[in-house]
């Protein structure tokens, strides 16, 4: 299975039909080269506003369009995915461009696309790029590296709320407002709801930051995402819920928080 993290988004204010795909070889190196950019500029304000560093821009690649991944109807709900073994930031193009466009508007590609969203997902993508910047420099190895979704489910599971957690952190920022000290279990599953096959995409994004980001703020940003590349969250026997609060109460003892 390759070895990608997605970001599902809910992009209710951008009319996109997705068989609106680009035709042109030309059209397509612009958007690359102007896409590269703009996430050359999103790395840099991320390096101001965390003081963290990025690896060289030689190190990491962009790209138009997701390759095949299973299952398939997942890929048009994809807006972007960052592809771990080529350390390469992908984005859909169906996101940028309507199914009618006129030479014109492909020529101008940049004044169809809405520049915050698109900054929130460069900014989440960047965050899975770093994460992975950071196994590599530390552990000598790519981070997280999924195993099969039908085999081993729970393990699969486990790995993408640390994952997205940790790329919504950078594709949002720090937690605020009366919610900020809630977690996530309490936030978004009911007490009573154990089960791991009720897992949803808003649980794993919206479940993974609430999880990630209360830690980030307490012990910083290097000495968290090393601790969850260590120390993946482990379900047994299907108990999301106590598997949850174990994994946050372990990592707030040991965590060390980097001086």
């Amino acid at each position: 299975m390759p070895r990608i993290i997605i970001v599902v988004l809910v992009l209710s204010w951008l009319a996109v039909d997705a068989r609106g795909q680009p035709d042109s070889t030309t059209v397509d190196s612009l958007a690359i080269a102007k896409l590269t950019a703009q996430v050359s500029t999103r790395l840099d304000s991320l390096e101001q506003r965390y003081q963290i560093s990025f690896p060289a821009r030689s190190s990491w690649t962009v790209r138009l369009g997701l390759p095949d991944f299973k299952p398939a109807s997942r890929k048009a709900l994809t807006a972007a995915a960052y592809l771990v073994e080529s350390q390469t930031i992908a984005l859909q193009p169906y996101l940028f461009w309507p199914h009618q466009y006129t030479d014109s508007l492909r020529l101008n590609l940049y004044q169809q696309l809405n520049p915050g969203g698109l900054s929130t997902v460069i900014d989440h993508e960047l965050g899975h790029l770093y994460a992975d910047q950071v196994s590599r420099a530390s552990f000598g190895r790519p981070w997280p590296v999924y195993p099969d979704s039908n085999a081993r489910p729970l393990e699969f599971y486990g790995q993408r709320i640390l994952s997205e957690g940790i790329g919504e952190y950078f594709g949002r920022g720090p937690m605020s407002g009366p919610h900020a000290d809630v977690w996530w279990v309490d936030r978004i599953v009911h007490p009573s709801l154990y089960a791991v096959s009720t897992l949803s995409d808003v649980m794993v994004y919206e479940g993974g930051y609430s999880l990630v980001a209360p830690l980030i703020a307490r012990f910083g940003m290097s000495a968290t995402i090393r601790y969850i590349i260590t120390h993946p969250l482990v379900i047994t026997n299907n108990r999301l819920r106590r598997a949850v609060i174990r994994w946050r109460q372990q990592a707030e003892r040991n965590i060390v928080q980097a001086p």
